[in-house]
């Protein structure tokens, strides 16, 4: 007998590392049933949950490959015995976050809309920390300044922000 979709959940500690790819089920799980101590719903997929245990750390991007034994089970039907499952491996691509200093890019003079120049003085910081998945924070060789905003009367301080290049994974501090 064959129960499809059933639900998997990905352990792993998400300020050492990020996931790029998780399946979210297994596509078909070939089971043994044993008669009348088998619980009526065993061929619900709801009715089973499993759970990979990802290593503590990984350097890099890594793409670590799970059989069924090496599956938990944190909830399957009594009298049922889990056989083979399709695809046989499950394939998880993770990524190590790491954290560094990086240099923001100096701005170069702007023109107010009334003609004035706006020199700039260095960035202070001159680097921040970057936290992120390393594929992304080791492509990164300098950060770049947000556009400011010159409309403000002369004399006024200038606030300028670094521009994150990917904010659903990278975390700058400080950002201004």
């Amino acid at each position: 007998q064959i129960v499809s979709g059933i639900p998997i959940h990905i352990s792993y500690d998400q300020n050492k590392m990020q996931l790029m790819n998780s399946p979210d089920q297994i596509r078909d799980f070939v089971i043994q049933s044993r008669g009348k101590d088998m619980d009526a719903n065993w061929m619900l997929a709801s009715s089973y949950e499993f759970q990979v245990n990802m290593p503590d750390s990984v350097k890099g991007t890594v793409t670590l490959e799970f059989g069924k034994d090496q599956l938990e089970v944190v909830k399957k039907p009594n009298g049922v015995t889990l056989k083979e499952m399709q695809p046989s491996k499950i394939r998880v691509t993770a990524d190590e976050i790491v954290e560094t200093w990086i240099g923001i890019a100096h701005v170069p003079s702007k023109m107010k809309p009334n003609g004035d120049l706006v020199r700039f003085l260095a960035p202070q910081p001159a680097r921040v920390k970057v936290r992120g998945p390393s594929r992304i924070v080791h492509n990164l060789q300098t950060l770049t300044l947000k556009e400011p905003d010159l409309s403000m009367p002369f004399g006024s301080t200038i606030r300028l922000q670094v521009d994150n290049p990917d904010r659903s994974s990278l975390t700058i501090t400080p950002q201004e």
